[in-house]
């Protein structure tokens, strides 16, 4: 049987415990103060629409209002789904939102980006040193229109 790959939003004010619990099992962090104003994803393999399928990953999209920028952290799959495509689905769906809200780019804080896999995953996905602060890696929203695989 083939599964479809399903990314959900959850947004501001929504449960957040299975983006908690998935969270917890990628990255062991759980709750901070970014997320009653976030937007998270969940990601989930599922065989047909009446399917709740398995839930196989998460992201997180924060909007800072004093700098107009959103960022994107928390963006991961378990480990035994990997390789697969699926971090790059999430990465995509979020940048959908930041795209739907009209900016031009979007932003991860570099401290964020801990291991070698990660930073080649966010360096295949376009993301640069910031120029107008070095504590981020930015992306051109136009970026992830143009590109093919």
């Amino acid at each position: 049987m083939e599964l479809m790959i399903h990314g959900k939003y959850i947004n501001q004010g929504e449960d957040l415990n299975e983006v908690l619990k998935m969270r917890e099992e990628i990255f062991s962090v759980g709750g901070d103060e970014k997320d009653p104003d976030a937007i998270n994803i969940l990601v989930s393999l599922e065989a047909d629409a009446a399917d709740e399928g398995v839930l196989i990953g998460c992201g997180r999209l924060n909007f800072d209002l004093d700098a107009f920028r959103f960022s994107i952290d928390f963006v991961g799959i378990r480990e035994e789904f990997r390789r697969n495509g699926y971090g790059e689905f999430a990465l995509r769906t979020l940048v959908d939102k930041v795209n739907q809200c009209g900016a031009d780019k979007v932003y991860v804080e570099k401290e964020l980006v801990q291991t070698e896999e990660a930073e080649h995953f966010f360096k295949k996905m376009f993301f640069v040193p910031c120029e107008e602060d070095d504590r981020f890696l930015t992306a051109k929203i136009d970026s992830f229109h143009t590109c093919c695989h």
